[in-house]
């Protein structure tokens, strides 16, 4: 689909825990101006909107879900499986309509950045249903 990118991350492990770079410039984020962190619960849908000028970037830190994406303009409609357990950033431009629903049996936790600051007064943010 136009304009969505999937990087697979390196998660390095240790005895200790692990770690891993999240969102960098090489992952195609020129600007980040604000981090958001929303939890799902299990079985809970959540998204269901799209920008018309702001990009996001998803990663899910804990947990499970399914997102769902379809391009405005094609119509084209893809679903992808994010997790902790297989960590990957993806990038969600202007004009692509996302839901994401909580899979798994616990609470899911989507960390995710955004190239424009939220402005209550220019939300930039309208329904767009594509996962119940």
């Amino acid at each position: 689909m136009k304009g969505i990118e999937i990087k697979d991350l390196k998660v390095l492990k240790d005895h200790r825990g692990w770690f891993v770079e999240l969102f960098r410039k090489e992952f195609g984020i020129e600007k980040m101006a604000q981090v958001n962190l929303t939890v799902a619960n299990p079985g809970m849908a959540k998204g269901n909107h799209y920008h018309l000028y702001k990009t996001e970037w998803y990663c899910v830190i804990k947990g499970r879900m399914k997102l769902v994406l379809k391009d405005m303009d094609s119509g084209k409609v893809s679903e992808l499986t994010l997790g902790d357990d297989n960590l990957r950033i993806v990038k969600i431009p202007p004009r692509v309509i996302h839901g994401f629903k909580n899979t798994g049996e616990g609470d899911m936790y989507l960390l995710y950045c955004t190239d424009t600051p939220f402005d209550p007064q220019d939300p930039d943010t309208s329904t767009g249903v594509v996962l119940e």
